[in-house]
């Protein structure tokens, strides 16, 4: 099973050394769905990062009408557990790693005006 890249929040690196050669084409070349874009906050009970991450995620895509937010608990789902258990909160934005860890909300606010989202 091929090891999934790392990434560091806002210290991201698109491309970087670990991530597959068909990875890095889709981050030089994103890809984002039509219309406003989804944002998935991946936490779990008890993790206090994810609850310094909720309001940031929160303050941000307040500010962007249409773009939906949903929380979701890696416990709740055996996939999710094995994919994210040592890097959560992560935050998806149309289903792709966009940060983990922390969350800088200026790169994230970025990225969902990239996506489409119009404050």
């Amino acid at each position: 099973m091929p090891q999934k890249p790392r990434f560091a929040g806002a210290f991201a690196f698109p491309g970087g050394a670990q991530a597959a050669p068909a990875q890095r084409a889709c981050r030089a070349t994103p890809h984002y769905a039509e219309g406003m874009p989804d944002v998935t906050l991946l936490t779990k009970p008890g993790c206090h990062l994810c609850d310094d991450a909720r309001p940031v995620v929160e303050r941000v895509v307040a500010a962007y009408p249409g773009v939906t937010l949903t929380e979701k608990s890696i416990l709740d789902d055996d996939a999710l557990r094995l994919e994210y258990a040592e890097d959560i909160p992560v935050v998806l934005v149309d289903g792709r790693v966009h940060s983990n860890w922390r969350v800088d909300e200026d790169r994230l606010a970025r990225a969902l005006e990239k996506a489409g989202a119009s404050a």
